[in-house]
C-alpha cells in the first residue's frame, strides 16, 4: 500500500497477472505461432511476470482481448503471423487503449517499462483524484454541502465520541482517520462540529 502526503492510504500498484498474450490462430500458421507465444511467455516468466498465454479454441481473438480488459490485465501481446513476418508483437495497454508494435527482442525491455509506465501513470491519476475531492471544512453547514457532493472532507476535530455521533446523525458521515503528519491547529481553534477546542485534524466522508 501507498501514503499520499496527508497520510491517505492509496491502492497497491501491482495487479496479480500482468500481461495476456493472444495468438492469432489459423491452420497453416498455427504451430508457428504458437511457439512464438510460449517463448515469448517463457521469457517473460524469467523476469518474474505473471504471464498467460490465451490459445483456447472457440474464442475470438476480438472475444478475448474484451475478456482479459474486463479482468482489467494490465498489457496484452498479439501475435499473429504477419506478425512474425514483421519480427514483431502488438503491444496493447489497457488504460489507454493504445496499441503499438514491439520488436520481438525487444519485448522483454519494452513490456517492463510499459507496466512502470502505467502503474505511475495510474497512480497519479487516483493520487490527483482523492486531492481533489478534500475539502476542509471550519463548520457542519460547510461539511453538509461537501458531503452531499461526494466529496472528503479535511476539519479541526476534538475527538469527542458524542460529537460524531451527533455530526453522523446529522449528515449520515462518520470519522475516517487522521493523518500522521498534522496541520499545526492555531491557537484557540474549534472543533467544526461543536465549537469546543479541537485536538487533531481528521477526515470524514460517507461510505457508498
Amino acid at each position: 500500500m501507498h501514503s499520499d502526503d496527508k497520510g491517505l492510504v492509496l491502492p497497491p500498484k501491482v495487479a496479480p497477472l500482468s500481461v495476456v498474450i493472444v495468438p492469432i490462430l489459423f491452420d497453416d500458421s498455427k504451430a508457428r505461432v504458437l511457439k512464438e507465444a510460449q517463448g515469448l511467455a517463457a521469457r517473460l516468466r524469467a523476469k518474474g511476470l505473471s504471464i498467460y498465454v490465451d490459445d483456447r479454441d472457440g474464442y475470438t481473438p476480438g472475444w478475448k482481448f474484451n475478456e482479459w480488459e474486463v479482468k482489467g490485465v494490465p498489457l496484452r501481446l498479439e501475435l499473429g503471423p504477419k506478425d512474425l513476418e514483421k519480427k514483431q508483437v502488438m503491444l496493447a495497454r489497457r488504460d489507454t487503449g493504445k496499441k503499438v508494435g514491439v520488436l520481438l527482442a525487444d519485448v522483454e525491455k519494452e513490456v517492463k517499462l510499459q507496466l512502470e509506465t502505467m502503474q505511475d501513470d495510474l497512480y497519479a491519476k487516483a493520487a490527483a483524484f482523492l486531492q481533489n475531492s478534500i475539502v476542509e471544512v471550519f463548520s457542519v453547514s460547510d461539511a453538509l454541502k461537501h458531503i452531499e457532493n461526494k466529496k472528503l472532507i479535511f476539519a479541526p476535530w476534538c475527538g469527542g465520541k458524542s460529537c460524531e455521533e451527533a455530526f453522523k446523525e446529522q449528515t449520515g458521515a462518520k470519522s475516517i482517520n487522521s493523518p500522521l503528519e498534522q496541520p499545526k491547529l492555531k491557537k484557540g481553534q474549534g472543533c467544526f462540529a461543536c465549537k469546543s477546542d479541537a485536538k487533531s485534524w481528521f477526515y470524514f466522508g460517507r461510505s457508498y
